[in-house]
């Protein structure tokens, strides 16, 4: 079982999780480009969420899609987490 500050020790980590928060399913690629981080360093942080089943992929020919696992609760609470916390940084109307 994987502990709460080891998925969110490394800002690459948190980086790939909101974004798969925010777009539900990228490429790595995209996740790339969007995080600002080099393909070797998102592969690490994809394999790395993979093994502890909070992150999902599925395979269209050489395409990899990469999403939050909807099947682990750990992972849709994080989901749920980061799309508070973006709406939380947003003012609000008064």
């Amino acid at each position: 079982m994987v502990e709460l500050e080891e998925v969110f020790s490394s800002r690459g980590r948190v980086r790939v999780l909101r974004l798969l928060s925010e777009m539900r399913e990228l490429k790595i690629t995209h996740i790339c480009e969007r995080a600002k981080m080099s393909y070797v360093y998102a592969s690490k942080h994809l394999l790395f969420l993979e093994k502890h089943d909070i992150v999902c992929h599925k395979t269209f020919g050489r395409v990899r899609l990469f999403r939050l696992n909807k099947n682990n609760i750990k992972a849709l609470k994080i989901r749920d987490l980061m799309d508070h916390w973006e709406k939380t940084k947003q003012p609000s109307k008064q």
